[in-house]
């Protein structure tokens, strides 16, 4: 049942009936009526929890349970043999570094975020690239490299830096998203 559906991916989401009503611009009351059968959601409604849940309006309409929520993406790290450069997809060249981490900032179903925008729906990024080198005195320095849409292509990117080899290599990042004016914001 759709009403049952809904109490059932808000939780699995951990949002409360007035996360999820802020979320789609209802009111709470609205919600607690749709969890309780007594109403139902407009078409746009049942889209838009679609793609804030990561589920199909199929999966939703359905009177099946709902596919567990995806387990938050890890942080990664790799650790290379030499020293890489990396070249941002700006072209500047950035420091040197021998680790480098993923690290997520926010996440969505199967690790892509998306926002729903004026009745648009952009990508933003879900995990940064981080590189780890040595700053000022020997200090550790982190430095943000690149931010990605997905973790498929943050992972991709890691394992085209670990398959370069040699104690000075020069990378550019591949995969990384422009970021020209967009503000990152957490799911």
């Amino acid at each position: 049942m759709l009403s049952e559906q809904i109490r059932l991916c808000r939780k699995r989401a951990g949002l409360s009936q007035e996360e999820l009503a802020d979320r789609l611009e209802v009111s709470r009351q609205a919600i607690s009526k749709w969890e309780m059968g007594q109403s139902a959601p407009d078409p746009e409604k049942i889209v838009r929890m679609s793609e804030l849940f990561g589920i199909s309006t199929d999966e939703l309409l359905k009177a099946q349970p709902a596919p567990a929520a995806p387990a938050a993406p890890q942080s990664q790290t790799l650790r290379h043999a030499g020293k890489v450069y990396i070249i941002d997809i700006n072209d500047r060249k950035l420091s040197a570094f021998d680790t480098f981490e993923l690290e997520p900032v926010g996440f969505g179903a199967k690790g892509e975020a998306t926002v729903l925008n004026g009745g648009q729906t952009v990508r933003v990024p879900v995990c940064g690239l981080y590189g780890i080198g040595k700053g000022f005195l020997g200090l550790k320095r982190r430095t943000l490299l690149g931010m990605y849409a997905t973790m498929e292509d943050a992972r991709k990117e890691l394992a085209q830096i670990a398959e370069t080899s040699g104690e000075k290599v020069f990378y550019q990042l591949r995969y990384a998203c422009k970021m020209d004016g967009v503000r990152i914001a957490e799911e």
